[in-house]
Parts: C-alpha cells; sequence; structure tokens
C-alpha cells in the first residue's frame, strides 16, 4: 500500500532533523580538535595548528553536503516538487564529495609530503612514503561524480517531461 504524501512529508522532516543532528556533531568534533589545537602545549607548535586546519578543510565540504541533504528533506517535507529539488540536491551533495574528496587526496598529501616538519610522524612506514593514498577518497570523488551525473539526468528528464506535457496540451487544443 502506498504511504500518503503526509507521511512521506513527516518522513522528510525526520531525516532532515537527523541531518541536523549529524551536522552538529562534525561541528562539535571540528570544535573539539581545533580547542585542542590552540592550548598548551599545542600552542607552542603553530605548525600542529595548520595541520589541524588542513585537515579539517574537507569537512566544510562534507558539511555542505549534509547541509544540502537537510534542505533537500526540509523542501520535500514542505511539499515542493521532487524532480527539480531532488535534482538541486544531488548536485549540491556531488560537488560537496567531489572538491572534499579531491582536497582529501591530493592537497593533503602535497601537504604531507612537502611541509610536514621533519620528525612528524604520518603513520606511514613503507618504502612508498609519497605514492599512497587512500582508496575512500577516490569512492568520494566517484560517488560526487555519479551524483552531479544523475542531478542532470534527474533535471534533464523533469524539462522533458514537462516539455511532454506542455506539447501534449497544444495538441489536445489543436484537436
Amino acid at each position: 500500500m502506498a504511504e500518503s504524501t503526509e507521511e512521506n512529508q513527516r518522513r522528510s522532516r525526520q531525516f532532515a532533523t537527523a541531518t541536523a543532528l549529524l551536522g552538529l556533531v562534525i561541528v562539535a568534533a571540528f570544535a573539539v580538535t581545533m580547542g585542542s589545537a590552540f592550548r598548551a602545549p599545542a600552542v607552542d607548535q603553530p605548525e600542529r595548528q595548520i595541520i589541524y586546519g588542513v585537515y579539517w578543510l574537507p569537512s566544510l565540504f562534507y558539511l555542505w553536503a549534509l547541509v544540502a541533504i537537510r534542505r533537500t528533506f526540509l523542501d520535500i517535507g514542505a511539499g515542493a516538487l521532487f524532480a527539480p529539488t531532488v535534482a538541486r540536491g544531488l548536485r549540491q551533495v556531488g560537488w560537496g564529495l567531489l572538491v572534499g574528496g579531491t582536497f582529501n587526496l591530493i592537497v593533503i598529501r602535497v601537504i604531507q609530503n612537502a611541509y610536514l616538519p621533519r620528525g612528524f610522524s604520518t603513520g606511514e612506514t613503507h618504502v612508498f612514503r609519497g605514492l599512497n593514498f587512500d582508496p575512500a577518497y577516490v569512492m568520494l570523488i566517484l560517488i560526487g561524480l555519479a551524483l552531479l551525473l544523475l542531478g542532470r539526468l534527474i533535471k534533464a528528464a523533469a524539462e522533458q517531461s514537462a516539455r511532454a506535457e506542455r506539447l501534449e496540451a497544444e495538441l489536445d487544443d489543436f484537436l
């Protein structure tokens, strides 16, 4: 049995609340991490503060993606048209994951290899220290690209559907 529109809207609002709570967890973790970077003895190591900031920078893009998801759920919960709302949300989430994953994959590796102070341990002990990467970031980039494509496809399908409806109405008027 199909769920009612009201039930779907209520569920969308619940998902929006859940994403807001996840966003608060990310912001709290950032605040705790940066707070510890500015307390003694870390305050005597300015490179550590920079490193913390750089490592947390991609999280801003992930947070943006989470806000886009929340806004999409809120809009659907408020009764907005599904296709344009979801298409916009998918594009924003896709960009957030794409930029955050790319930043993690490339920029952080460059910083680790070029600017970390000697003796600063990153946990890498093998011969190919500068050539490794985390495949999770590659997946984030690929998922971001897929969401961008899916958002475009949904938008194009909605535009084609609207065009077909206009042509059908015009044909009905003609006949």
